[in-house]
């Protein structure tokens, strides 16, 4: 059940960052409208992340990103799960280059088995940043 749940978040964000900004990328300037970020190395330790981020305005952009990370190579089993939407300002007015800064929210869970006794355990929560 919250699997689904967190995974319509993700779902959900993206389908809000793509809508959000198609109706600005009609009437865009110049230049990159959108960037798409992986981290291929960190996937061969079982770590895989991405984030989608597209320009607003010139100096703001709307992003959704996801981790996933699988550890039941070790005695105990864990899993985590995140997915969250960031809003960016860029303070130089030339979104998805240079300095910005920004808040996130979104939801992560972490579901595992102890690996001391067993003991099978499920956290999820909201975060925000």
């Amino acid at each position: 059940m919250r699997t689904r749940v967190l995974s319509s978040l993700v779902a959900s964000t993206l389908v809000v960052t793509l809508a959000a900004s198609s109706a600005h990328s009609q009437n865009a300037p110049h230049g990159k409208q959108q960037v798409l970020s992986i981290q291929p190395l960190s996937a061969m330790l079982t770590v895989y992340a991405g984030e989608l981020e597209r320009v607003l305005s010139p100096s703001l952009s709307l992003g959704a990103g996801a981790t996933y990370w699988d550890a039941g190579e070790n005695d105990g089993e864990a899993t985590y799960l995140s997915g969250d939407l960031k809003l960016r300002y860029y303070p130089s007015g030339n979104a998805l280059h240079g300095f910005s800064f920004g808040g996130s929210i979104g939801m992560t869970r972490v579901e595992g088995e102890d690996d001391v006794e067993g003991t099978p355990f499920e956290v999820t929560g909201p975060t925000i940043g």
